[in-house]
């Protein structure tokens, strides 16, 4: 035999041993616990297992309804006021004393009045008469789309926003102003 052919053949059979023994025991391995799990049926593998006791389904939640009540004039003019001031970006010290202490998210007077504030602006100048559609009213709370739409010619998008307001301490602040961005909905479906 030559001795180069037993030289190559003892050369490579470790490397072999090192790349196949590991996959027959990773085999092994994943066949045993296969094994276990149907021997014990675990998660009812083999679909015979007894059912369990009957559970009884719990009560359905019952979500209480708010009260609904006339939106009050004033929590209409604190919106009103804080999209012609906050929204704007115009008067802003008037527009900090409509605000929750929520939403000024601890910015200071000096610091609301430099427009760098968490409120989406929008464009006042040229809007056609706001639109509001009020969802929730409950005297302590109020929800409201508002409808901000440009006049035309205008070269901006119309846009639909969420304000929501509370009173607090007898006056109605705005703690919410958020863009209504409602999920779209693909063409084609029935």
């Amino acid at each position: 035999m030559d001795d180069r052919s037993t030289h190559s053949h003892s050369r490579s059979t470790p490397r072999l041993g090192k790349w196949l023994l590991p996959g027959i025991g990773g085999a092994v391995l994943v066949g045993g616990v296969v094994a276990i799990l149907v021997a014990f049926d675990v998660g009812g593998i083999r679909g015979n297992a007894a059912p369990g006791p009957a559970t009884r389904n719990a009560p359905a939640t019952v979500v209480k309804k708010l009260p609904k009540v006339p939106l009050e004039p004033e929590a209409r003019r604190v919106a009103g006021r804080f999209i012609l001031t906050a929204v704007a970006r115009k008067h802003l010290a008037e527009s900090y004393a409509l605000v929750a202490p929520s939403l000024r998210q601890g910015l200071t007077l000096a610091q609301w009045e430099t427009g760098n504030i968490p409120v989406v602006p929008y464009p006042t100048e040229e809007l056609k008469p706001v639109r509001m559609s009020v969802k929730i009213s409950t005297g302590t709370r109020a929800n409201i789309m508002v409808f901000l739409d440009p006049r035309p010619g205008v070269d901006v998008k119309s846009q639909v926003f969420i304000i929501e307001l509370a009173k607090i301490n007898a006056h109605w602040l705005v703690t919410t102003w958020v863009p209504f961005n409602p999920p779209a909905i693909p063409l084609g479906t029935s």
